[in-house]
C-alpha cells in the first residue's frame, strides 16, 4: 500500500510540475487547476503502470520458479528411470549369467561323461560289440525257453 502511494505522488508530482511550468509560460501559476488536475490523472497512471509492472514481475517470477520446478523434476525422473534401467540391466545379467553357468555346467558334465565312457571302452569298441551280442544272444535264447516253457 505505501509503495502504491508512493508511487502514484511520484506520478502525481511529476504531472503537477510539468502542466504547471507550461502554464507558467502563460502568465498562470505554478500551482494551478490545470497542474492539479494532470497531477491527479498522472498519479493514477502512475499507480495503474505499477500494478500492470508488479503483476507482469509476479508472473515472470512464477514462470522462472515454474521453469526451475520442471528442470527439477526432469531431472529427478532422468536420474531415477537411470537407476531403474541400471537395476533391470543388472537383474537380467545375473538371470542370464545364471542360465549360462548353468548350461555350461551341464556341458562339461556331459563331456566329462562322455570322456569317461571312452576310456571306459575307448578302443575295445569291436571287443565290447562282441561282448553285447554275446549277451543279446544268451537273452534270445533265454527269451525262447521262456516262450517255450509258457506254451
Amino acid at each position: 500500500m505505501t509503495e502504491q502511494f508512493l508511487s502514484g505522488l511520484r506520478g502525481s508530482y511529476g504531472g503537477i510540475l510539468m502542466v504547471g511550468l507550461a502554464t507558467s509560460l502563460l502568465g498562470m501559476s505554478l500551482v494551478n487547476w490545470y497542474s492539479a488536475g494532470a497531477g491527479v490523472l498522472l498519479g493514477v497512471n502512475a499507480i495503474w503502470d505499477d500494478r500492470k509492472n508488479r503483476k507482469l514481475r509476479r508472473r515472470s517470477e512464477a514462470k522462472v520458479a515454474v521453469a526451475r520446478l520442471m528442470d527439477d523434476v526432469i531431472f529427478q525422473v532422468s536420474k531415477e528411470s537411470r537407476n531403474r534401467l541400471r537395476a533391470v540391466q543388472r537383474a537380467l545379467r545375473d538371470h542370464f549369467t545364471d542360465i549360462a553357468d548353468e548350461v555350461l555346467r551341464t556341458a562339461d558334465d556331459a563331456l566329462r561323461a562322455a570322456e569317461e565312457s571312452y576310456s571306459k571302452y575307448g578302443d575295445r569298441r569291436e571287443e565290447r560289440i562282441a561282448d553285447l551280442e554275446g549277451q543279446l544272444s544268451s537273452l534270445r535264447a533265454l527269451r525262447d525257453r521262456a516262450e517255450a516253457l509258457t506254451a
